[in-house]
């Protein structure tokens, strides 16, 4: 079984979302956890998907409010996109004059649903806090993207790219629906990388590169950095 994480500093608080393997039910999915207010983690939701065969989580990336799940599903190459709303509840501290003034804001993504203010005479000094916490969160499935069957392959990893979305992996077929090919497929098994648009749409745009020699060659990893 494999597992991963990814850390989004774009969401409210800082979120882990990681593969997860739930039995009997669709064997593969992701779980996302948040730290509460007490320092303890909340599960804020699981997401199960796949297929009726055999499928692996191979990587995550998040990105904003998206997530993007790249595995094998029945033998093939599926990207998955994920939407996440979350429920946030920030807390402003403000003494001014000796009075404390508390205001309790609750926004669902990013729109506010509840404000609440209490005062009281504290006569302390004058300061100012915030803290923000997630409470809750509702995840959505967007777009599926198949690249076909990775004939004994696997996925190793993805990424974002500014827009783009990067997969990596290992596949035993040339025929992989990537796009644009930018080098060949050899044989026996290749690494391969795609990009592709994080709408996971086909696109002009798309490519995808095999690269190896003669013999067995594998992918086992992916990292984006400076545009590359």
């Amino acid at each position: 079984r494999r597992r991963g994480g990814a850390t989004s500093v774009n969401l409210p608080v800082t979120s882990l979302v990681r593969p997860s393997r739930v039995r009997p039910l669709s064997p593969e999915g992701v779980t996302a956890i948040a730290t509460q207010a007490d320092g303890q983690p909340k599960t804020l939701f699981t997401q199960q998907f796949g297929s009726v065969g055999e499928d692996r989580v191979g990587g995550i990336a998040v990105k904003g409010d998206q997530i993007v799940v790249a595995g094998v599903e029945s033998g093939s190459a599926v990207v998955r996109s994920f939407s996440v709303t979350p429920t946030t509840v920030t807390t402003d501290k403000v003494t001014s004059g000796g009075v404390l003034t508390t205001t309790i804001t609750t926004r669902t993504g990013g729109v506010v649903t509840d404000t609440q203010s209490t005062n009281f005479t504290t006569g302390g000094a004058d300061n100012s806090t915030s803290t923000v916490f997630t409470t809750g969160a509702a995840l959505a499935a967007g777009a599926v993207r198949n690249l076909g069957t990775l004939a004994g392959g696997d996925i190793s990893g993805v990424a974002f790219n500014g827009a783009d979305v990067i997969v990596a992996g290992t596949t035993g077929s040339g025929a992989l629906d990537g796009g644009t090919v930018t080098s060949a497929y050899t044989s026996g098994k290749d690494a391969f990388v795609a990009k592709m648009t994080s709408a996971l749409t086909a696109d002009a745009a798309d490519r995808i590169t095999y690269f190896g020699g003669d013999g067995d060659d594998s992918a086992t990893a992916v990292t984006v950095a400076g545009g590359k």
